[in-house]
């Protein structure tokens, strides 16, 4: 049994660990999943495709988790329309609705928003909660850049702007040509 004086210190330790795991950035690979199309915007095959089937086609992708009743994803979907529109020969643009894991709508809210907003880009959802650990996904909306290997170059959490989407647009494009 523990010194009771080291209980305290060990679970402080714990809580740090955690804390630091939770934190973490989530630069990396966030790994593959599955998606039902509800759009494919000329890129997505099928009703059911992969994230890995996306990144097989050798472009970046700028990757955007959301949900359909989440006010802050829908404020950002013209942004990320008016980038798609911009760089659609240069990139994917990919948007996912994970709001049935946040507590955000149903996949008739996602679909429903995506009408209402006229969004053209490539979507659909994943059924798979995985899909919350392995980007580490803690809020919607989020967005993550993506090189075609996997690699995740940048993320954004929360909403973006016009500004921050088209810069880290074109770093990514940058960094996928230098390759």
């Amino acid at each position: 049994m523990p010194n009771r004086n080291l209980v305290p210190l060990l679970v402080v330790l714990a809580l740090l660990s955690i804390a630091a795991v939770a934190c973490s950035g989530s630069r990396g690979e966030g790994g593959d999943f599955g998606i039902d199309t509800y759009q494919s915007g000329g890129v997505l095959e099928g009703r059911e495709t992969s994230y890995q089937a996306v990144l097989d086609q050798g472009k970046p992708v700028v990757l955007n988790f959301w949900g359909g009743l989440c006010p802050p994803c829908r404020a950002e979907m013209p942004t990320l329309e008016g980038a798609w529109e911009e760089h659609r020969e240069d990139i994917v643009m990919l948007g996912v609705d994970v709001g049935p894991f946040f507590g955000l709508g149903e996949i008739s809210h996602g679909i429903g928003l995506l009408r209402e907003t006229g969004v053209t880009y490539p979507a659909g959802n994943s059924t798979s909660s995985s899909i919350l650990n392995d980007f580490n996904l803690n809020g919607l909306p989020a967005t993550y850049f993506v090189l075609p290997s996997g690699e995740i170059v940048d993320d954004w959490p929360g909403a973006i702007s016009s500004g921050p989407l088209r810069r880290r647009i074109n770093e990514l494009i940058d960094a996928h040509a230098g390759l």
